[in-house]
């Protein structure tokens, strides 16, 4: 005899487990992620990042993000899972932590936690979004027993418990028993800093610890930066004092609030906001602990004026100025999932390395995924009275059979003997083409490039390979690959700095001749009286 199904039964089955399973997919679909914060909300299209610790995942309603340009976790899954104890005020909109003995404070909106009752600054303010506070995974670095990575191939924030070493026993020998396994280095990509970002308020920033040191003034334009700088401002640099003064004029209509940010680290004591009561105009303060050529510009694609603290090359230091193409919201060229801004970055950072152990000095434009503006780029360089720049870029086009390397110049004027980018085109092609396996596209004058037009150095462009070519992108992905492009990069440079020094010598020499040509002609002038 057939038994009746309970239909109803079956259905609660059913959704039950729906209920179950569907939030753990759907709430980590970057589509799907629709972010509530500050009263608005924000469709989510970036990077979604599973959290783990000691390899397990850990179950969250909100997954790891990138938010302001800096990955972030949730504060309660994670510490809830690492066997801490948290608390949320919602009137305060604060979390509260206890874990392994620490007590931790994070606040929503706030730059600023408390661990153990010092106050710690964040490289981003945490953040409530969807009712969950989320904080930089770079603040996790400060507990002792944790350690963490951010995989960004893997999509992953891994968090891992590091145990305490036993107490030696008297008896112990120091040497081990068997041979430790070798220190891995660190990857040839990866940067001796790491940049760090303090948001100052809603509207300024503070990037540091790279070559590139600069405030970020949100939604305040200061210039119109394009073939010409045109300034809305005046300004002041007091060196003995080390403050450098922007006034920007009432006309501009900045409603400030006044304060004063303390930064004190090895290049700033504070910045300041003044009004000026008398003749309403408003001030920016930065007092600074070394001597700097400050270079301000307008970043039209990010709304915001930056400010940008340079440390000049002083007359026969030998400058190199490393811009790797792109980054940031302007991906460049892609194959596939490949972006070129990312490949570009990797074979730079390599290059950086190389150049570094050669006693060479450098500068990056950028050293992580980060925008700079077009014309900035070549004019920090001048700024920087660099003596080389290079850009480092990979190509594309609507035909997968394009391929090959090539290096674009400024052409020379007819006639012109000295080191030109011209002529360091030439040798950065023939010192790819020595060391890739790749086709042979020459060097190519390019005049209309702003990179290689706005330069007063010689100055070139690498283009490394099609990221649209199969054979060429399975190239450009591969570590080996980007670091003999980075060798061959540096051998060039090496020989281009070589040059011009020869050059330079011959220029001294020729000086040298005329003024003892000319002291000779007043001997004999002398003698004939």
């Amino acid at each position: 005899m057939k038994k009746k199904i309970d239909f109803k039964k079956l259905l609660v089955c059913i959704l039950g487990c729906l209920l179950v399973i569907i939030p753990q997919f759907s709430v980590f679909a970057a589509q799907a992620l629709t972010m509530s914060y500050d009263g608005k909300k924000v469709k989510y299209s970036g990077t979604i990042y599973k959290v783990t610790i000691d390899g397990k995942e850990v179950k969250t309603d909100f997954p790891g993000i990138v938010f302001n340009n800096t990955a972030m976790l949730p504060v309660s899954a994670v510490f809830t899972e690492l066997g801490g104890k948290v608390s949320w005020d919602s009137k305060l909109q604060l979390v509260n932590v206890a874990y392994n003995g620490l007590k931790l404070q994070f606040k929503n909106n706030d730059a600023n936690c408390n661990m153990d009752g010092k106050s710690y600054k964040l490289i981003a303010q945490a953040k409530t979004i969807n009712g969950r506070l989320i904080i930089p995974v770079d603040f996790i670095k400060n507990i002792k027993s944790l350690s963490v990575v951010v995989d960004s191939k893997g999509k992953s924030i891994n968090i891992k418990k590091i145990k305490a070493a036993p107490p030696k026993n008297d008896n112990q020998s120091d040497k081990p028993e068997k041979p430790s396994e070798p220190i891995k280095e660190k990857p040839d990509d990866e940067p001796e800093k790491v940049p760090v970002k303090q948001v100052l308020s809603s509207y300024l920033t503070y990037v540091s610890n790279q070559d590139r040191v600069y405030f970020a003034f949100k939604g305040i334009a200061l210039t119109s930066t394009g073939s010409t700088i045109k300034k809305y401002f005046t300004e002041n640099y007091d060196k003995e004092s080390g403050k450098y003064t922007i006034t920007i004029p009432e006309t501009a209509n900045i409603d400030l609030e006044e304060n004063t940010y303390k930064i004190d680290d090895d290049y700033v004591e504070t910045i300041a906001i003044l009004h000026n009561m008398e003749t309403l105009e408003t001030n920016f303060i930065i007092s600074v602990k070394k001597e700097f050529a400050f270079y301000t510009s307008y970043n039209e694609d990010l709304k915001q004026t930056e400010v940008n603290l340079l440390t000049p090359a002083k007359e026969g230091e030998r400058l190199v100025v490393i811009d790797a193409g792109h980054g940031g919201i302007d991906p460049g060229a892609s194959g596939g999932s490949i972006l070129e801004k990312n490949v570009n970055l990797d074979i730079a950072l390599k290059l950086e390395k190389l150049l570094k152990a050669k006693n060479i000095n450098t500068f990056m434009i950028r050293q992580d995924d980060t925008f700079v503006g077009l014309y900035d780029r070549p004019y920090i360089a001048n700024a920087l009275n660099a003596t080389l720049f290079l850009s480092i870029h990979n190509n594309a086009f609507d035909k997968s059979s394009a391929k090959g390397t090539e290096t674009l110049y400024y052409p020379e004027k007819a006639g012109d003997k000295s080191f030109t980018g011209q002529k360091f085109a030439q040798l950065i092609q023939n010192s790819l083409m020595s060391k890739l396996d790749t086709y042979n596209r020459k060097t190519i004058s390019r005049p209309g490039l702003v990179v290689l037009k706005y330069t007063r150095m010689p100055s070139s462009l690498a283009e490394i390979g099609f990221l649209t070519n199969p054979d060429d992108l399975k190239r450009l992905i591969n570590p080996d690959f980007q670091l003999k492009t980075a060798e061959a990069l540096c051998d060039a440079i090496v020989k281009g700095l070589d040059q011009i020094n020869k050059e330079q010598e011959s220029k001294k020499e020729e000086i040298k001749k005329e003024e003892n040509k000319k002291e000779e002609n007043k001997q004999e002038q002398i003698i004939e009286k």
